[in-house]
């Protein structure tokens, strides 16, 4: 590595040297043609640039007028480089000929107030002009925070071709007091305040979109109580330039209140954007300014918060546009709630779209944290799903719920940019953000907070207490208890209880209940033939929708039920989900990992020693199922039964 930076060093140092002998004009028309053929041969920062620019201004201009803006940032990139490296070795009497300075009134006031001047400047224009001219006026002592590359030998050199003309470099891995005690000494220092700040920084919209943000200006004003006074540079005519200062920014407001150092750093990003909206081709468009964290590109596990400045509201934000493969089973997608849920609570800009099975459309369309839902076809190729992810728009980041090969597949091929889910051999290599299975021994762990190990990698908020929690839904008894019976199982006969016991169930219940129930039977297509031989078996009529009612439809049935008698099967998750109370009954499965959501839910299971063995079929005489009696279901039904307000189980 240190054979490299010292090449990259010689390189610099040689571009440097011939540099020096060309005249300030030629090097802007150089720089300028340089930076023009770049944009055709580089196809990757091409991309970065027009992206960043569509989403600074997407709402704004399209894509020709943002490509239009690239092409002339790439000419102003290479012009201002070669004019800096010429600027830096000019005299500073040489440079000042050829600037002129606008609103310099607001940091001359600022000078004024005697407590020293933060100039922060933007990645914009020949940025190391700005050391070779009296940027604070005459007689302020001037400074800068030396922001290192990472190469020894080109820091050392620039340290050193820095220093000279009374110019002050501090160095901030060696702290801030130093500079502190400069401003306090009446001083002036600038530094940059527009790159990508990590995990350290403010996380408050640039452009409407949130970006991570320095506060280092807004600490050292605070401790200091100097004013801030951003700066950029705008081009005024062949190779020279004009430094705009904005309005200073103070640390206490009109009432004599201090501002807090995260509202200072998101006023700060206001300014700074005005600055780069008056000569959009000039701004650094080509780093990442909104990068996207990683792994934790949710936002609540940063400590400094999101920040908005002054007349900002939440609603103004640019989304974040997370897309989410649903799982395609009806159960599974119920239990993975929670964490849609967590993932739209973890950044305030957050966008959910949930590319789901058709079949599964409405219940996402439910879920109020869902704001969009792409529709796969059942029988959809990889290369048409992921066309139906491309045709939705861009995404910012991916969250896959299934395990298959395929989700993941259907998310690269689209151009997912960052992808997270569980990994495995066969498609470790499209998953971005892997998160690991559970190793530790203990406890089976339920499918809602295996698929939240999910959220909490990506930064979701761990201490939320309700994201484990369904609501719960208790329509009070008006007369008639509506009971609802789900007798099947699409995975199989061992998740069934047998349908005669069912229907003596229902008798009982019947009996107990005075005859003041409306019975319904809810299930898939498929399992027509059964419904309609426990509705011959029962001695009361039950109304039969086996079959006949949309997942709307059915999230509408069920809201009416005082209880749901139900198998192992989707329905009872999907009742669950919706606070609906339940006698759940379990075989040949683990209720460990697939109870329903909630607590209003009563689990009847007959543990024996094969069980759970989550076959389809028993292969034995089922003694899971048939040792569940038809006077434990209608016990446990009851008790449900007494959490109705205003309901007796007794008749008379």
């Amino acid at each position: 590595m240190i054979v490299v930076h010292y090449l990259v060093f010689l390189l610099y140092r040689g571009l440097e040297t011939a540099v020096f002998f060309l005249p300030l004009w030629v090097c802007s028309l150089l720089g300028g043609f340089i930076g023009n053929l770049a944009y055709f041969l580089l196809p990757g920062p091409r991309r970065t640039t027009v992206g960043n620019l569509l989403i600074a201004f997407g709402g704004e201009m399209g894509i020709g007028e943002c490509r239009h803006i690239g092409r002339r940032h790439f000419a102003a990139l290479g012009r201002n480089f070669l004019c800096g490296l010429k600027l830096s070795q000019m005299r500073p009497r040489s440079v000042e000929k050829r600037v002129r300075h606008e609103n310099a009134q607001n940091v001359l006031e600022a000078v004024e107030e005697q407590r020293g001047v933060i100039g922060v400047i933007l990645h914009m224009g020949p940025w190391p002009l700005l050391n070779r001219i009296p940027l604070f006026g005459p007689g302020v002592s001037q400074a800068h925070l030396f922001q290192p590359w990472g190469n020894p030998f080109l820091d050392r050199h620039r340290l050193r071709a820095r220093s000279g003309d009374d110019l002050i470099l501090f160095d901030p891995r060696q702290g801030y007091h130093a500079a502190m005690q400069h401003l306090r000494e009446r001083g002036g220092i600038t530094l940059f305040v527009d790159g990508h700040a990590g995990s350290s920084g403010v996380w408050c919209p640039f452009f409407g979109r949130l970006a991570s943000t320095t506060n280092l200006p807004a600490l050292l004003a605070l401790r200091t109580g100097a004013p801030i006074v951003p700066i950029g540079i705008h081009p005024d005519g062949l190779a020279r330039w004009r430094v705009v200062y904005g309005e200073a920014i103070r640390t206490r407001d009109e009432g004599g209140r201090e501002i807090g150092s995260a509202k200072l750093t998101a006023t700060l990003n206001q300014a700074a954007e005005r600055l780069v909206r008056r000569v959009p081709e000039e701004w650094f468009w080509i780093h990442e300014r909104w990068k996207t964290p990683r792994p934790e590109f949710l936002l609540s596990a940063y400590r400094r918060g999101v920040e908005y400045p002054p007349g900002f509201r939440q609603e103004h934000l640019k989304p974040f546009r997370i897309l989410i493969r649903s799982s395609n089973w009806l159960g599974d997608a119920c239990m993975s709630v929670p964490t849609v849920r967590a993932i739209k609570l973890g950044r305030p800009d957050a966008e959910i779209t949930v590319l789901c099975n058709e079949n599964l459309a409405e219940l996402w369309r439910a879920v109020r944290h869902v704001d969009h839902v792409v529709a796969r076809p059942r029988r959809a190729s990889v290369w048409k799903a992921a066309g139906l992810i491309r045709r939705a728009g861009r995404f910012d980041a991916g969250v896959l719920f299934p395990n298959s090969l395929r989700s993941a597949l259907e998310m690269k091929l689209a151009g997912v940019n960052l992808v997270t889910g569980f990994s495995n051999a066969l498609r470790a290599r499209l998953i971005d953000l892997p998160v690991p299975e559970r190793q530790a021994p203990g406890p089976p762990e339920h499918h809602a907070w295996r698929y939240l190990r999910i959220a909490h990698a990506i930064g979701a908020d761990k201490s939320d207490p309700d994201l484990y929690a369904s609501r719960e839904h208790r329509p009070e008894f008006g007369g008639t208890w509506r009971i609802g019976l789900c007798p099947g199982a699409a995975y199989g006969d061992a998740k069934r209880w047998p349908a005669e016991r069912y229907a003596k169930a229902v008798a009982a219940l019947q009996q107990r209940l005075g005859g003041k129930v409306e019975w319904s039977v809810y299930g898939a297509p498929n399992e027509a033939a059964l419904a309609a031989s426990l509705t011959a078996a029962c001695p009361v009529p039950l109304e039969n929708l086996v079959g006949k009612t949309s997942v709307s439809e059915l999230m509408e049935r069920l809201q009416t039920l005082h209880v749901l008698i139900t198998n192992d099967t989707g329905t009872m998750h999907l009742a669950g989900l919706l606070g609906v109370p339940t006698v759940s009954i379990f075989g040949s499965t683990e209720p460990a990992l697939t109870s329903p959501l909630g607590k209003n839910h009563r689990i009847l299971r007959k543990h024996v020693a094969c069980s759970p063995c989550f076959l389809r079929e028993c292969p034995l005489d089922f003694r899971c199922m048939t040792g569940i009696e038809v006077g434990d279901v209608v016990a446990a039904t009851l008790e449900r039964l007494e959490q109705v307000p205003g309901g007796r189980t007794t008749p008379g």
